[in-house]
């Protein structure tokens, strides 16, 4: 059942609060994850890569996920806009960090990158798939995979495969260790290993 269906029919706010919650669970979502606080502790933590990641998008990509500007459309509360974004990362690292977008995909490219071996994998459900590669640039070694089936969100792959997975999801999992292990076996030819 996809994140949309789950949403549909429900009216009370607490009833809204436990679907958060059970998706944001299921998901190993957690407020240390995403919140300012949290983010702004810079102990070093191996299981932890939040702070880095919220760097990123903060420092270089931008693809801040705001509200559509049409009502009909919105999926985000309206409060999630850029000057909340800003305020957000100054939070987070004590100073003022914003993306210089265009410097960075001139620097590296943007869609038009020119790199061997990379594999962009998106489930349909992600809304970072439109920020991301989503067509396959074969002569480069770029693959590109859409990942559709219910609830394939940002870096559904990357999980623990489960008996629950759908086909496509398990499909894409062994399309990328296919991929991986034919790369590899390249480089090793090329060392003579």
């Amino acid at each position: 059942m996809c994140i949309r269906d789950r949403y549909m029919g429900r009216k009370s706010f607490d009833s809204l609060l436990q679907l958060v919650k059970e998706i944001a669970n299921s998901s190993n979502v957690f407020p240390p994850d995403y919140g300012s606080y949290y983010l702004s502790n810079t102990t070093y933590d191996i299981d932890k890569n939040g702070r880095q990641w919220t760097y990123q998008y903060c420092s270089q990509m931008g693809w801040f996920q705001t509200p559509s500007k049409d009502p009909n459309l919105r999926m985000r509360s309206t409060r999630l806009s850029l000057n909340f974004y800003k305020k957000f990362c100054q939070d987070t690292f004590g100073e003022p960090v914003w993306p210089d977008v265009d410097y960075f995909n001139n620097q590296f490219g943007g869609l038009d990158m020119v790199v061997d071996n990379v594999i962009f994998s998106n489930g349909d459900e992600d809304p970072w798939r439109h920020a991301s590669l989503n067509v396959s640039k074969n002569a480069y070694h770029m693959d590109a995979l859409l990942i559709t089936c219910d609830d394939c969100a940002h870096c559904v792959d990357l999980n623990t495969p489960t008996k629950q997975d759908s086909r496509p999801l398990h499909n894409a999992r062994i399309k990328i260790l296919k991929t991986f292990a034919k790369w590899l076996s390249q480089y090793l030819s090329l060392i003579h290993i």
